[in-house]
């Protein structure tokens, strides 16, 4: 590695600034062989460091259509190319954007959310939060944090629904081995490529991630063959799944939960999964009350099932242990937050059956149709066909836009699509990168600047056939 390095190095001090370099030149990436990946090193002793100054100590990570990836830090980004500063090579590094595939961001900036927060959904598939100004025929205009106001043309709204509120992050991740406490076998587990693998039989990780009493825990998992995984929460032993709190466990085609405590185990009913049989991957999504005494299970969206504990947990703490006890599986994108309690399942918006009419959903079940006409000062008008009604939005847990007369934003190019560390997603023509704010424009709300550190991963070349290439083939493994 360290000759390969140097080689790098000597390169960057000997071509202009402006030069370009060729990634696939230097690492390869003929079909078929393994992606290489450069790291910069975490610290050595990273157990010392407090959660902020790990979390700033991550770098970015650039990855590529072949499946390289390339530690270090986004400098600049336009349509003719990228820069990018890596720690063991002077100067900056140039790559053409034919090959990028995705930039992760890694160091999340603090944000203060405000409170009544939308998520605003697009005929395109983007989703964007913020606060609803105002609304007509014409126009909806959206009070961001991350790029002021935009004004979303109205033949591009799909449906709107309240925010989940989203809290202060309490852990993203994997970043590495170290920071999990191993069980008793100590090499069940190896990390890579920014996931965690199970290699060897059975195996537990622990974490104490200070988990709130209403928390929401997403990762996104793959097996081979069947699943056989535990998710422990609300533990205060990490060495070892068996410790009290709760158990949520997917064996085979089935799921269930279990309260154990110091002196007892309790099942508290299990379901059977179809869907479990015919994936081998799934994003999942636990929500845990642990004052309300309920644990509830989404699998790519759908709710699962959602279990009540009729006499909940007294012992425990604030950890967290993953267990594997066959197969090989793949843990990655995990991330811990506070949960508003609140249950949006994916799909939901596909429910309401198409109509030449505006839909409002209430929590109840309830719904109405009509004509929204406007909506101003947290208060949307609706004409329907026996009044003119004003609707509080608190009380809308879904409306649904009429399908006549809808856009759909032409694709480009340049497009480029940028995830939100909060939830959503935005399709921009890029201009470029400056002062920290991504330039770009959108035929949904036209030109916009955004603020980078909103994103967590941006992804370039959005249309190209490469970027699900080898998606699930056996070399991820």
């Amino acid at each position: 590695m360290k000759p390969f390095l140097l080689a790098i190095a000597a390169l960057a001090c000997t071509i202009p600034l402006r030069a370009e370099l060729n990634l696939e030149a230097i690492f390869g990436g003929a079909a078929g062989e393994q992606p290489k990946t450069i790291a910069v090193p975490d610290p050595e002793n990273r157990s010392g460091m407090d959660a902020p100054a790990a979390a700033a100590a991550l770098p970015d990570r650039l990855e590529f259509l072949n499946g390289d990836l390339l530690s270090g830090k986004l400098v600049s980004l336009a349509p003719e190319g990228l820069v990018w500063h890596h720690a063991d090579v002077e100067g900056d590094l140039r790559f053409l954007p034919v090959n990028l595939k995705a930039i992760e961001l890694r160091t999340p900036p603090p944000v203060q959310l405000p409170p009544n927060l939308v998520q605003v959904g697009l005929t395109n598939g983007d989703s964007l939060r913020g606060q609803v100004v105002e609304m007509d025929a014409d126009k909806l205009i959206l009070n961001t944090v991350y790029a002021g106001r935009l004004t979303i043309r109205s033949p591009m709204l799909a449906n709107l629904r309240p925010a989940e509120t989203v809290g202060e992050v309490c852990y993203t991740g994997p970043n590495s081995l170290d920071e999990w406490v191993r069980g008793n076998n100590q090499e069940g587990w190896e990390y890579k490529n920014g996931a965690l693998y199970s290699i060897q039989g059975n195996g537990s990780l622990g974490r104490d991630v200070k988990l709130p009493d209403r928390v929401r825990i997403d990762f996104e998992l793959a097996w081979q063959g069947q699943a056989f995984f535990t998710l422990s929460l609300f533990t205060d032993k990490l060495d070892s799944y068996y410790g009290p709190g709760y158990q949520l466990a997917m064996q085979g085609n089935h799921v269930s939960l279990n309260r154990r405590t110091r002196g007892s185990s309790n099942g508290l009913g299990g379901h059977h999964v179809p869907l479990l049989g015919g994936t081998r991957k799934a994003e999942i999504s636990v929500r845990a009350d642990r004052k309300a005494k309920t644990v509830a299970l989404l699998m790519d969206g759908a709710l699962i099932q959602q279990w009540t504990d009729p006499a909940g947990l007294d012992e425990g703490g604030t950890g967290i242990v993953l267990f594997v006890n066959q197969n090989r599986h793949r843990l990655r994108n995990l991330r811990v937050l506070p949960w508003d309690g609140k249950i949006e399942q994916a799909g939901d918006e596909e429910k309401a059956v198409a109509s030449a009419e505006d839909q409002i959903q209430f929590a109840n079940g309830d719904r109405v149709t009509g004509e929204v006409l406007a909506i101003r000062d947290g208060e949307a008008t609706v004409k329907s066909p026996y009044a003119e009604l004003k609707i509080p939005l608190e009380r809308i847990v879904l409306l649904t836009f009429r399908e006549a007369n809808r856009e759909r934003a032409r694709r480009n190019a340049g497009d480029v699509q940028g995830l939100f560390r909060d939830g959503g997603q935005i399709t921009l023509n890029l201009v470029g990168l400056r002062d920290g704010l991504l330039e770009g424009e959108s035929e949904n709300f036209g030109q916009a600047d955004i603020r980078i550190g909103a994103f967590s991963r941006l992804r370039v070349n959005i249309y190209d056939e490469r970027q699900d290439q080898g998606k699930d083939k056996d070399e991820e493994w």
